[in-house]
């Protein structure tokens, strides 16, 4: 009766199996070369009668979020169909979270697991976000993958703005965060910005963001959270 978590990035699927009470079976981490790649693995996981799996959270760092009004749920459901899913933003009670559902039609069943899918914005607020000491106006979260950075924009609890964009280099991440401040009139020493992801430690995007932005890593309990911290955050929900 274990737990199986896993995050995907842009080509990389990272998974721990989890017993009920919280001990790590195992982790490992496959390529992908294409998006079905993933379901692939899950099957095979799933069908794995040593990891016993019968329950299965995944989030996609850098898939999109839209901040919609509740007033627009109709829209979205006509837009997106039966595959569209919502979450109640933290106080912010008039507006939803409007993503698409990767795994909904992805259910096998000749594998009775239970299957959820949960946005990542929403975990890093229950971690961290509201509990932090920051004394910055704004704060800005960036989850760079392989060639996908995901950027997410904050005024205290509320969220502004979610992008996920193509990139290429550090400069262009760095670019798209000072355009995206700028769009909102925000000053890069009014916003703390964080950096997670599997190329967050990487030292050309440190570097160019503790020149030229209030970098804080400070909320890491280790060097690696940033390349893990969403499988902790799975595993927080799971429990």
């Amino acid at each position: 009766m274990n737990i199986l978590l896993t995050s995907v990035t842009t080509d990389q699927v990272r998974a721990e199996v989890r017993v009920p009470g919280g001990h790590r079976l195992t982790a490992f981490s496959e390529h992908l070369d294409k998006p079905s790649d993933f379901f692939e693995w899950c099957h095979k996981w799933y069908a794995d009668k040593d990891l016993d799996i019968r329950s299965h959270f995944t989030c996609f760092p850098l898939q999109s979020v839209q901040l919609i009004s509740q007033t627009d749920r109709a829209h979205y459901i006509s837009k997106w169909g039966k595959y569209v899913r919502f979450y109640q933003w933290h106080n912010q009670p008039d507006y939803l979270l409007a993503y698409v559902d990767y795994l909904h039609h992805q259910k096998n069943a000749d594998h009775k697991v239970n299957q959820y899918q949960i946005p990542l914005l929403p975990l890093l607020y229950q971690e961290w976000l509201g509990h932090t000491h920051n004394t910055l106006e704004h704060e800005a979260i960036l989850y760079i993958g392989g060639e996908q950075m995901s950027l997410a924009l904050f005024q205290g609890s509320n969220l502004l703005n979610q992008a996920t964009i193509q990139f290429r280099s550090a400069e262009d991440i760095l670019y798209y965060y000072l355009f995206s401040l700028d769009q909102f009139s925000i000053k890069p020493e009014s916003c703390a910005s964080y950096l997670l992801g599997p190329r967050a430690a990487e030292n050309e995007i440190v570097d160019l963001f503790e020149e030229q932005t209030q970098l804080n890593q400070d909320f890491l309990g280790s060097p690696g959270d940033a390349d893990r911290l969403d499988l902790k955050l799975l595993w927080k929900c799971a429990s």
